[in-house]
C-alpha cells in the first residue's frame, strides 16, 4: 500500500497540480469551516477525491489540515500591515502558489528545501518562512525568528491514498478496516494538531514567550487578500487550466456554503 500523508510537498503536487487549489489566500474564514470543506464528506471532498482519482488513478482515503493556519515569522521586524512585508525576503516551498503570495504582497519568495530552512534563517538567507504553529514549534524557528504574525492565509491538507488495484483486491472486510482507520487516524490528526496549537509547552502560549506575536486587524487581512487572491487566481488559470479554474470554484461554493 503507498499511502501519501503530504500531497503539498512539490514532488506529489508534480503529479497532481491541480491541488493547489487549497493555496487560494484567505479563502477560509475560521478553521471549524476548513474542517468541514478539507473533508472527504464535503462536496468539494468528493469532487477533488473524483478529479485526484480519475487523473493520477489514485485513491483518496482521507483528507484533513497539516497542522492549522499558516502564520508569517521573520527576523527583521514586526509585520503588522501589507506594507511591513515590502523586501522580506521569506522562505517558501517550491510551489508556485506560494511564492506567488509572496511576491503579490512585495516581499521576495525564496524557495529552499526544508533541510535547509533553519540554517537559511539563522544566516539571514532568507528574513523570515510561513507555516503553521506545530511546525514552527517543532522545528525551533522562535530561536531565530523573534517575529510571527497570525496572518491565516492558508491552510494545505495532507492528503491520504491508496493505490486502487491494492484497494479493490482487498476483501470487503479488509477495506472497512482501511476506510475505519482513515476516518479515525483523520479525526485524531485534527485533534492533536488543535491540542499542540494550544499547548503551553509547544503551542502558542509558548511562542508567545519567545516571539513579539502580531495578529492582523481585519483591515489589514482584506488588504492582504485583496493584495493576494487576484494573483493566485490568475496563476491557477494559466497553470491548471479550465479543470483547475472549476476546481477552484467548486472551493470557493464549498466554503461559502460552510461559512453559512
Amino acid at each position: 500500500m503507498w499511502c501519501n500523508r503530504r500531497s503539498r510537498r512539490p514532488g506529489v503536487a508534480q503529479h497532481y497540480p491541480p491541488v493547489g487549489v487549497f493555496d487560494l489566500p484567505f479563502a477560509f474564514p475560521n478553521i471549524a469551516t476548513a474542517h468541514e470543506v478539507i473533508n472527504l464528506k464535503s462536496e468539494f471532498g468528493q469532487k477533488f477525491a473524483e478529479d485526484m482519482h480519475a487523473k493520477t488513478g489514485l485513491k483518496v482515503i482521507g483528507l484533513l489540515d497539516s497542522g492549522g493556519f499558516f502564520a508569517l515569522t521573520n527576523a527583521k521586524k514586526e509585520v503588522k500591515t501589507l506594507e511591513d512585508m515590502q523586501g522580506l525576503k521569506i522562505r517558501t516551498m517550491t510551489l508556485p502558489t506560494h511564492e506567488t503570495i509572496i511576491n503579490s504582497v512585495g516581499g521576495k519568495a525564496t524557495p529552499l528545501p526544508w533541510a535547509e530552512v533553519y540554517t537559511a534563517l539563522q544566516t539571514g538567507v532568507a528574513d523570515g518562512q510561513m507555516n503553521p504553529i506545530p511546525t514552527i514549534s517543532f522545528a525551533k524557528f522562535e530561536e531565530v525568528q523573534p517575529y510571527m504574525t497570525l496572518t491565516n492565509h492558508i491552510i494545505t491538507p495532507y492528503v491520504w491514498m491508496i493505490n486502487e488495484k491494492f484497494y479493490d483486491n482487498l476483501t470487503p472486510e479488509e477495506q472497512r478496516v482501511v476506510d475505519y482507520a482513515a476516518k479515525a487516524a483523520v479525526d485524531a490528526g485534527r485533534g492533536v494538531s488543535r491540542l499542540i496549537e494550544a499547548s503551553e509547552t509547544r503551542g502558542l502560549p509558548y511562542l508567545s514567550s519567545k516571539m513579539k506575536i502580531t495578529t492582523l486587524s481585519e483591515a489589514e487581512r482584506q488588504k492582504f487578500a485583496a493584495a493576494t487572491q487576484p494573483a493566485v487566481k490568475e496563476l491557477i488559470e494559466d497553470q491548471f487550466g479550465a479543470d483547475g479554474v472549476a476546481l477552484m470554484k467548486a472551493l470557493e461554493t464549498s466554503i461559502q456554503a460552510a461559512s453559512e
